[in-house]
């Protein structure tokens, strides 16, 4: 047999946890959290010193300190960042940098495998470096990393790039610009959630309750179902009783009486009704919060102060009446309403 007190330790357990929720990032909202080419595109921008910014060399030193390369960029305003660019073999590499001492190319892989010609890669950075006299730097950008590439490729995951970026971060913050550094940490919190994409994994605390009382937490669920059965046949079984009594008192007067077919926005069930007296008026029940009834009433262009007095209070649990003293109930306010409308 379930025990009460077990369950109310439970929630009260449940209810003490500081659950970390996670909100909607620019990207996420766009659509667009896990496209490799947005993700291209605004690793081009920040790693350019010389763009609107204001963060610098910060990403591109970022990006060498993670695959353990220390760089001389030498003069920043001759940095370029390219996207797709051509080996002359009708393939592309994702992000190429050139700069007065290096060069550096990136082949970024969001969600796709690792099935690119790294060799004819490295053959096109390697003469990039050649002409210029300097040192090629190749690196495949993925998730988790572990994609052992070949030709001379260094492997670098999004997960030590990110825990790189934030151990930097604030070094530059003082000198840029405060939109685009927003952008940039908005970036950073997309990556991450794809990363780590689990609930769960952001709150070890709640993912311990809840494997601790497992058992219990499925017979709860189990009953929290039946209550919501019980109290959603019982208001069906209202639209009966409270059309007759309601054809009693109004006679012709009732147009509706009906559901919705749907829940409303949250979640609510609600029994509408409207009437040839007062075609503005809306006049409704609700269940809302699984058991709780609810009556609601507005009339445009009425006192709707005075028509919420007759109505106040009027929430209560609808396993605790029958089905026919709440019509009585509806019935009544309904017909107080009406009058004060005349």
């Amino acid at each position: 047999m379930a025990d009460i007190n077990e369950f109310a330790k439970l929630l009260e357990e449940f209810g003490k946890l500081e659950i970390k929720e996670r909100t909607s990032t620019l990207l996420e909202i766009a659509q667009c959290p896990h496209f490799e080419n947005v993700w291209s595109n605004i690793l081009a921008f920040y790693l350019n010193p010389q763009k609107e910014h204001g963060l610098g060399d910060f990403l591109l030193k970022s990006l060498f300190q993670a695959i353990g390369k220390e760089v001389d960029l030498g003069d920043l305003e001759k940095i370029k960042v390219g996207r797709e660019y051509s080996t002359g073999t009708e393939k592309r590499i994702d992000i190429v940098i050139t700069g007065s001492n290096f060069v550096a190319g990136i082949e970024n892989k969001v969600n796709a495998p690792l099935y690119n010609d790294l060799k004819d890669y490295a053959d096109t950075l390697d003469n990039l470096a050649k002409q210029s006299g300097s040192r090629a730097y190749k690196i495949v950008l993925s998730k988790y990393g572990g994609n052992n590439p070949s030709d001379g490729f260094e492997d670098l995951s999004y997960v030590k790039l990110v825990k790189t970026l934030k151990q930097n971060i604030g070094n530059y913050m003082t000198f840029s610009d405060t939109k685009y550094f927003i952008f940039f940490k908005d970036f950073l919190t997309t990556v991450e959630n794809n990363l780590n994409n689990n609930i769960m994994e952001d709150n070890p605390k709640l993912r311990h309750l809840i494997a601790n009382n497992f058992g219990a937490i499925n017979t709860l669920a189990q009953y929290r179902g039946q209550l919501w059965g019980a109290c959603y046949n019982k208001f069906r079984s209202l639209e009966g009783p409270v059309k007759e009594k309601m054809k009693e008192q109004f006679a012709a007067g009732l147009i509706r009486c009906g559901y919705w077919d749907e829940p409303d926005d949250n979640g609510d069930l609600l029994l509408e009704f409207s009437f040839k007296k007062a075609p503005s008026l809306r006049f409704y029940i609700q269940l809302k919060n699984t058991e709780y009834l609810s009556i609601e009433a507005e009339e445009e262009g009425a006192n709707n102060e005075v028509i919420k007095k007759i109505i106040e209070e009027n929430d209560y649990r609808l396993l605790d009446r029958t089905t026919e003293e709440i019509a009585d109930d509806i019935v009544f306010r309904l017909n107080q309403i009406l009058k004060l409308l005349g």
